[in-house]
């Protein structure tokens, strides 16, 4: 699929998540999470992360660093899922007056808060920064594309990504289509 289809149907999907109610969405980010919590699909996003590890120590550039911000850990995974708890706790980021002003009588000139749309976001050997900004793109009525990895040679999406985001987009798939 071309980046201008994609870009297309980010946007679209932009549309629909900003037309969810606060409630909505706050229901499918606490299903994300209870998702991230469920024993099957930890062993499926570890078992894809040590992939991923064991491909990186074969990479003689990989520093020990790079190497610890890569591997996750069920402690890691049940984090994860406390913040994607308490982003969906947050206030309802749309629709807020943030300012209000008296352009002429009768004229008021008022500071929405609204969604921007669709989120790119670009970082590197972070598996769980893809769930993190899903669920703040989602809670503010965002979309964000898939996961795309922009190494020097191109390559996919890590397995770890790909699995953390096939259970992202399980979890909500079913509610917003229902939007």
């Amino acid at each position: 699929m071309s980046v201008r289809e994609q870009a297309k149907q980010a946007r679209q999907g932009s549309r629909a998540l900003a037309a969810l109610s606060s409630a909505e969405r706050q229901a499918i980010l606490e299903e994300i999470a209870q998702a991230l919590l469920l024993s099957e699909n930890q062993q499926r996003v570890l078992a894809a992360n040590e992939q991923d590890l064991e491909a990186a120590r074969a990479d003689s550039d990989i520093t020990p660093t790079m190497l610890a911000r890569l591997k996750l850990t069920e402690s890691k995974l049940q984090t994860l899922a406390s913040g994607i708890r308490q982003i969906a706790q947050q206030p309802e980021p749309i629709g807020n007056v943030v300012r209000r002003t008296l352009v002429a009588e009768q004229l008021e000139l008022s500071q929405v808060t609204t969604p921007i749309g669709v989120i790119l976001v670009i970082f590197e050997s972070r598996p769980d920064v893809l769930p993190q900004v899903a669920a703040l793109a989602l809670r503010s009525g965002n979309a964000q594309g898939r996961p795309r990895s922009l190494s020097h040679q191109q390559a996919p999406a890590s397995d770890c990504d790909r699995c953390c985001c096939s259970c992202f987009w399980w979890s909500c798939s079913g509610m917003t289509m229902r939007a």
